[in-house]
């Protein structure tokens, strides 16, 4: 990846939320201050990161987890956010960046693109197959 130009920096708990490492939750913490305190982590870490990244003058990132792919959406859901039609195929080399490239340059709102964000709708993929009640429930906020 080095030679395409990407820089991997890779951080601990410590290096942009202290807090968490110093005031751990207790082992019988409830699923909801342990789910509170995994949002508040991730939105921690989106900040540092965003301000490092500003610092050094980057003009963009991608922020997604080591467990997704960045992938073009149902061609619905692509058509909703200006993406030309039909989606091109998946298989050629680089095409969601240039998807994306394409899009800010003939749109400055692309894709909902009020500020300096764009949004991608997620698809989930699991090796197991569940029904959309329990994809629901795992997406729901804990009691």
């Amino acid at each position: 990846w080095r030679e395409r130009g990407v820089t991997i920096e890779e951080w601990s708990d410590e290096d942009f939320a202290p807090l968490f490492v110093n005031h751990p939750l207790p082992v019988n913490a409830s699923a909801k201050k342990k789910f509170h305190r995994h949002r508040d982590r991730q939105k921690r870490f989106y900040q540092a990161c965003c301000q490092s990244l500003q610092k050094q003058n980057r003009t963009w990132t991608t922020m997604h987890d080591t467990d997704e792919f960045i992938r073009l959406n149902t061609d619905q859901k692509m058509k909703l956010l200006g993406v030309p039609h039909p989606l091109p195929s998946i298989q050629q080399p680089g095409i969601i960046m240039r998807v994306l490239k394409e899009g800010i340059q003939r749109d400055e709102s692309f894709a909902g693109n009020k500020s300096a964000c764009i949004s991608i709708p997620r698809v989930l993929y699991s090796s197991k197959e569940i029904n959309q009640e329990e994809q629901q429930n795992e997406q729901a906020v804990p009691e």
